[in-house]
């Protein structure tokens, strides 16, 4: 299974296509990583997530590979190239042996319900487990 599921993604700051995306970058080696939401193109709670994979690289007494400058810039190019604007981003340093990256991929598509206002507007996202919670709950209450 790829585990970029986006058209391109980052490597080091360079931008590929996901056709030449190697899953050894994820799973070879020692990877500490962050998954992190976008709303509308936009890094949800940004700041947190990079003081979240800080502290997990401290932990590891691992350096990070990128600034938070550096991550954001490239998470605004990777979101350019794409259409869907409201899904979930990983960034991963991975250490394996000589060879140190990071990347951004697509990390797979919403599989939930959301209903939150941005805007005062209210989006919604809609999946097979919403529709099922929906009407499992109207079954509950009707009988």
């Amino acid at each position: 299974m790829n585990e970029s599921y986006g058209k391109n993604f980052i490597l080091n700051g360079d931008l590929y296509p996901s056709d030449q995306f190697d899953n050894s970058l994820v799973y070879e080696g020692d990877s500490i990583y962050e998954v992190i939401r976008l709303r509308r193109g936009i890094p949800v709670f940004f700041s947190d997530h990079i003081d979240r994979l800080e502290m997990s690289l401290k932990h590891q007494r691992r350096k990070g590979l990128a600034d938070m400058g550096r991550l954001r810039k490239d998470i605004i190019r990777l979101v350019r190239t794409e259409r869907r604007k409201d899904i979930n981003l990983k960034l991963v340093f991975n250490f394996n042996g000589d060879s140190i990256n990071y990347l951004i991929p697509y990390n797979g598509k919403v599989n939930h319900y959301s209903l939150f206002p941005i805007d005062g507007v209210f989006y919604r996202l809609f999946t097979i487990d919403f529709i099922c919670y929906v009407l499992g709950y109207l079954l509950k209450v009707i009988f």
